[in-house]
């Protein structure tokens, strides 16, 4: 019973963000190959350019603010993000409701490819050498923590109080800024740089900290041999899914703080 609840959320949870990775890295090298022959990709020009380390490093091109290209490339990434949002709005209600698996696992999927271009390119910005290692970082960390809420043998009921205040924390950050400055894009010009990069290494912590409480609890829920049907399966993977999404959101955050 145990093994069987426990690899099908593995299996899920695997497959989703492992989807993401694959479909970023798939963005950058379409990047590169369309700035070998100098044709844009998906909206943009890229430019050849070296790093430090004498890496390839992509420079986007013909995208400043007023350009001609500009209100172009603002549409079709801010279309993918409206649609990423949208297609998460679906899994909720789809989830909450008890549509049939496939519809889940299928707008999951498709969350994750419509967030794929933003994140490949927010990597190309600062980097993509940097970013992907740190993508990946961030990737098997993930992992790490699943492994140890799983097979540590340690009660982390205890991590629930402080990752519910850590949580509400995070919201009161975030709702400052939007209700201060005005927009939802996190904190900008109301905290300071380092403020920024301090509360995103906090964000980081809360959601791989609520990543082994919740693989802690599908282990106990397994060993008492309940919820072992892919229903539960897809529910708990979808949990583990939008922390590893709020990740990758603090990961982002960390880059616009510290600048790559």
């Amino acid at each position: 019973m145990q093994t069987g609840l426990l690899f099908k959320t593995y299996l899920i949870f695997s497959l989703e963000i492992f989807l993401i990775y694959a479909a970023v890295y798939a963005y950058i090298i379409g990047c590169r190959r369309a700035a070998k022959t100098n044709t844009p990709f998906f909206g943009l020009i890229f430019e050849e350019t070296h790093n430090a380390k004498g890496q390839l490093d992509l420079m986007p091109i013909d995208n400043e603010e007023g350009s001609e290209n500009y209100k172009k490339i603002s549409e079709l990434y801010g279309g993918c993000f409206f649609l990423f949002v949208c297609v998460l709005s679906a899994l909720a209600i789809a989830d909450s409701q008890g549509a049939p698996l496939f519809v889940g696992i299928a707008l999951m999927t498709c969350s994750g490819l419509t967030l794929a271009p933003i994140l490949g390119l927010c990597l190309i910005e600062i980097d993509e050498n940097y970013g992907l290692k740190m993508f990946s970082l961030i990737l098997f960390s993930s992992y790490a923590c699943f492994c140890i809420g799983i097979f540590s043998g340690i009660d982390f009921n205890f991590l629930a109080p402080f990752i519910g205040i850590a949580l509400l924390i995070l919201v009161f950050y975030n709702l400052t800024a939007l209700v201060v400055t005005g927009m939802f894009a996190g904190p900008m010009a109301f905290y300071s740089r380092t403020t920024k990069k301090n509360m995103s290494l906090f964000g980081m912590a809360t959601f791989l900290a609520l990543m082994v409480y919740q693989s802690n609890l599908i282990t106990k829920l397994a060993k008492q041999g309940e919820n072992n049907d892919w229903r539960s399966a897809f529910e708990f993977a979808h949990e583990l899914y939008l922390a590893f999404i709020n990740l990758v959101w603090q990961l982002m955050q960390n880059f616009s703080a510290t600048g790559g």
